[in-house]
């Protein structure tokens, strides 16, 4: 049997955060709050936090691309050319 990894702790209490802050509606920023808040390993230091921050990192960037379709979204619904 393989051994558990902090990362293979972390990755559920993220995902449940996520899914029960969109069950109350939250936006992205309380929602961040909320998952930041779900810190499952005690002292927020050494190699336990660097792992979730690194998963919470992982979870909450937007690939180049998306980033850019958010951008012309964005510059779509101000009514500026694309």
């Amino acid at each position: 049997m393989a051994q558990r990894t902090w990362r293979d702790a972390a990755k559920p209490v993220i995902q449940k955060a996520l899914q029960e802050a969109e069950a109350q509606g939250l936006d992205a920023e309380a929602t961040h709050k909320y998952v930041n808040a779900a810190y499952p390993f005690g002292q927020r230091a050494y190699h336990p936090y660097k792992i979730l921050l690194s998963e919470l990192k992982a979870t909450f960037s937007l690939s180049p691309k998306a980033q850019d379709d958010l951008e012309k979204l964005k510059a779509w619904n101000e009514g500026k050319p694309l």
